[in-house]
């Protein structure tokens, strides 16, 4: 028996020394990197960095510890394209969406399918506002996205193993807790979710990269952009960086069949622009809600055309239509149309750098199971500020009503 124990608290021992190793391997390559990149010392120095990077190879914690700890150090370097991705976590039980007056429940546990719509307030006793600064320190992600992260409120030490307690406000301003019991691992596309009236326009065919639509009888062509990229720019990116199918495949996070089958955005555009040599279509409006990669050089050409059209290049006949989701890429790529167009911005304001997919590096961490990515060189940080500016309200969520759109139809 003593045997037995024995070689049991060697085992783990062993474990012990063993994840140590591999935690410490993976700091010292990420210290590497990084302090050779001069230009993201601009909020930490480079001495202060490697003090606290090499306090964490002194620490022993669980791995997600691991994970917080170092999300928060680079968190204290403030540049958004410096980030740690691990998509393993375990989630409580309801999903939250911001809108114009704050954050709401989209999707809960069944049991507790009343509060669907409700405004979420609080958590575990703490207020939303708190738990956001919170988060805010911790990570350089939208904090709205770890409102129902697990370790992350474990690693805050605002978690109860056992349940979760939720402090909402219904439609009528009445307050209402409840606490929802975590019994197992929460399978997320289990819950009940908050199912609009509609889908809005934007929303739909949302597995094409890019499509088109007349509108208003005709009147108007829009323009949905799902995905900024293209056959013509990976045939690009092969004959100048010498790229293969599975580098663009890895750069751009899509699976290899897609990058085979990527459509033509020249055959897309010339029909778009050829359609307003018919006078019947008024206004162009192009959608860029939800695009979460690409390059600005895919719309280069349409940018061109609408530059010289003799129609186009007036003043309101193209609307560009914006939110918080869209990607660096496209950032970079609404600048351009507005910089060589009279391009009118509808929708809400965007903070972000100008940078494209492939000016991010991606490097995996097998051993802790994590990525973290970082900007080639230094990126200048902008702000878009729409002529018309909108916020999405929980009531036009609940109804399906696109109200960006529709100001843009209306103006």
């Amino acid at each position: 028996m003593l045997k037995i124990i024995s070689l049991i608290i060697g085992l783990l021992a062993y474990v012990s020394v063993f994840s140590q190793n591999i935690k410490n391997s993976d700091i010292d390559s990420l210290k590497t990197i990084l302090l050779k990149k001069d230009y993201l010392f601009h909020h930490i120095s480079k001495k202060e960095f490697t003090k606290k990077i090499d306090l964490l190879n002194n620490k022993s914690f669980k791995k997600d510890s691991f994970y917080w700890e170092l999300s928060t150090l680079l968190t204290q370097f403030k540049d958004p394209n410096l980030r740690i991705f691990n998509n393993k976590f375990d989630h409580f039980p309801f999903e939250v969406k911001r809108f114009k007056s704050g954050v709401f429940i989209t999707k809960i546990d069944i049991n507790f399918e009343h509060v669907l719509g409700y405004k979420l307030i609080g958590i575990n006793n703490n207020s939303i506002k708190k738990i956001i600064n919170k988060i805010q320190k911790t990570t350089n992600l939208n904090p709205d996205e770890f409102l129902n992260n697990k370790p992350l409120f474990s690693y805050l030490n605002t978690h109860n193993e056992a349940s979760v307690t939720l402090e909402l406000l219904s439609d009528n301003q009445k307050k209402e807790i409840i606490t929802i019991p975590l019994n197992e691992e929460v399978d997320m596309d289990n819950l009940i979710e908050l199912i609009p009236d509609k889908i809005p326009f934007f929303k739909q065919k949302s597995d094409r990269w890019f499509w088109s639509y007349g509108i208003n009888y005709g009147q108007q062509l829009y323009v949905k952009y799902n995905t900024l990229l293209s056959k013509e720019y990976f045939n690009k990116m092969k004959d100048s960086l010498l790229w293969t199918e599975k580098i663009c495949a890895k750069k751009h996070a899509m699976g290899l069949q897609r990058i085979y089958d990527a459509p033509s955005i020249d055959d897309f555009h010339n029909k778009v622009i050829l359609k307003f040599d018919n006078k019947r279509y008024k206004k162009l409006f192009i959608d860029f809600r939800n695009n979460k990669k690409g390059h600005v050089w895919v719309t280069k050409k349409i940018i061109n055309s609408i530059k010289n059209h003799r129609r186009l290049k007036r003043k309101k006949r193209v609307y560009l239509l914006l939110d918080k989701s869209i990607s660096s890429a496209t950032i970079n790529t609404i600048l351009e149309f507005q910089k060589h167009t009279k391009a009118v911005l509808v929708g809400e304001k965007v903070f972000g750098t100008i940078n494209n997919s492939n000016d991010i590096t991606i490097i995996n961490f097998p051993k802790s199971q994590f990525k973290i990515s970082f900007p080639n060189k230094q990126f200048k940080k902008t702000t878009l500020n729409p002529c018309i500016y909108i916020e999405q309200t929980i009531h036009n969520y609940k109804n399906g009503i696109d109200p960006i759109l529709q100001k843009a139809l209306d103006n």
